[in-house]
């Protein structure tokens, strides 16, 4: 990316910097759309695969929403995570053929029968994917952290390092004291309650409805997704009764090798206990709180925690600008960060890229009606495209408004601080 004349370079004024970004979008619909982004970063390619399927159709009548949404960080080539990402939607409603009681008395056993499914769908795409990699000797595995919203309850299978996770709203401790976190996160809680409180009378009225009174912290971060790293305990016992070995270095690996205890692919692994069974969350409640579900590959995470991101969507959300983000992520900001918009210049300054942000969210202008062409985009799997961040045709979900802006820029940070690695991002607004 390139940094543009020093012409361009302004801080936003203070109105500016003020504005939120969450600002009266008239289809809300457009608002609560799914996001996504990804950016092949320093490496040579791109290996990650992002999943974005709303709405699938043979459930919305009898169920209203049921999503599917996955990231599939792929390694020794893409063809694991290709695989997987173009094959899961139609696996899954294959599995998912038995009849249900219905929406309108969703059950308990509904919705272990959508995780069975789910489950089966991940074997058979593991298995159909080893016959090809055997008979082509192909080398390549993935991560699969994949999400299932069925209305207003939320499940995550997990395969790998990839992770999910829920940003909720949080007030103060019993004891009014601050909950400990990094200087980081700190600061931008406390630089994004004053922004929050000096815009007070510029936010929307869906705005108004979020629980921002006295002692509200930010946004709270709730796992839905355990790393599976060859180190950790139980994965190790498993990798070591099947003949393999973990090494203890600064990143442990399988035999050396590889750094994930469960992936699909790496038949070459199988045998050292290597698996491809996903690790379930429990099913989640979505609750009035509960603001945001992020997917995101292992790239963002070298960088950046989960909290650490959640904090950065808090904080937009409440109207801090973007150039004050990355001065308080201590992040070098004479870059240039690309934005969204058939309106506005395809590259914007980071200094105002907080404020042009705002203005661009708030005039709805964030290319939902413009189409790319299929050689970044497929139906079902979206994928970055050499060094660029990726744009999704909207026709089959991934939104290019509010949440792929929020996306773009969790990447961005994440790149911009220092990762080395392919970097993929999907974010969820959530509502009841």
């Amino acid at each position: 990316m390139r940094a543009l004349p020093p012409s361009s370079h302004r801080h936003p004024s203070h109105q500016e910097a003020l504005q939120p970004i969450r600002g009266p979008i008239e289809d809300e619909s457009s608002f609560f759309a799914p996001g996504a982004a990804s950016l092949r970063g320093r490496r040579s390619y791109q290996e990650d695969r992002l999943l974005c399927s709303p709405g699938i159709s043979a459930y919305s009548s009898a169920y209203g929403n049921v999503d599917l949404f996955g990231v599939f960080d792929g390694h020794l080539g893409d063809e694991a995570s290709d695989f997987v990402s173009r094959s899961l939607t139609e696996r899954f409603l294959h599995h998912s053929s038995s009849p249900f009681t219905g929406f309108d008395n969703t059950s308990m056993e509904d919705l272990q029968l959508f995780r069975a499914s789910l489950s089966s769908a991940i074997s058979d795409i593991d298995a159909a994917f080893g016959n090809v990699a055997r008979a082509r000797d192909i080398k390549s595995g993935s991560t699969a952290c994949i999400a299932l919203r069925v209305e207003d309850q939320i499940i995550v299978a997990n395969v790998g390092d990839s992770r999910a996770f829920l940003c909720s709203s949080c007030l103060r401790g019993r004891d009014g004291n601050e909950k400990k976190n990094d200087a980081h996160n700190s600061v931008l809680r406390r630089n994004a309650v004053r922004s929050r409180r000096k815009s007070k009378n510029q936010v929307s009225k869906r705005c108004e409805d979020s629980p921002f009174e006295s002692g509200y912290e930010g946004f709270c971060v709730t796992p839905l997704s355990s790393d599976h790293r060859p180190d950790r305990p139980d994965e190790k016992l498993r990798i070591e009764a099947s003949g393999g070995f973990v090494t203890n270095s600064s990143l442990p690996r399988v035999n050396g090798k590889l750094a994930v205890s469960r992936s699909i692919g790496d038949i070459d692994f199988r045998r050292f206990g290597v698996i491809s069974e996903p690790e379930f969350s429990d099913w989640h409640r979505i609750s009035r709180n509960d603001k945001f579900l992020v997917l995101a590959s292992d790239g963002v995470f070298e960088k950046m925690s989960a909290e650490l991101v959640c904090n950065v969507l808090h904080a937009l959300e409440a109207g801090l600008d973007l150039a004050s983000i990355m001065e308080l992520l201590e992040v070098n900001n004479n870059v240039a960060i690309a934005l969204p918009g058939a309106n506005s210049p395809d590259v914007a300054s980071i200094e105002g890229a907080g404020s042009h942000l705002a203005q661009h969210v708030l005039e709805g202008s964030c290319e939902s009606e413009k189409t790319y062409p299929p050689s970044i985009s497929s139906r079902h799997a979206c994928q970055g495209e050499d060094n660029v961040l990726m744009n999704v045709t909207p026709t089959f979900g991934c939104s290019l408004g509010y949440a792929h802006i929020l996306a773009r820029i969790i990447v961005e940070l994440a790149f911009h601080s220092g990762s080395m690695d392919n970097l993929s991002a999907l974010v969820i607004p959530l509502k009841v």
